[in-house]
């Protein structure tokens, strides 16, 4: 994976592990357990990640990082 892209993975799970989850969630599009089940699998550096859509991924990243 580009150096680029890794960047954004890292600051995709800063973000997950960080922010409340009700943002999270209505962000993401998500329900409290795939969001529960996401950072644990972050917290223990699992590369499957449980599915969260792709608009959802978007609008937080350019809402926290632009």
């Amino acid at each position: 994976m580009p150096e680029k892209e890794q960047e954004l993975v890292r600051k995709f799970e800063e973000l997950i592990l960080t922010l409340p989850a009700h943002e999270l969630t209505e962000i993401l599009g998500c329900s409290y357990s795939m969001l529960h089940r996401l950072r644990s699998q972050i917290r223990r550096g699992y590369h499957e990640r449980s599915r969260v859509q792709y608009k959802g991924v978007i609008t937080l990243l350019s809402r926290y990082l632009l």
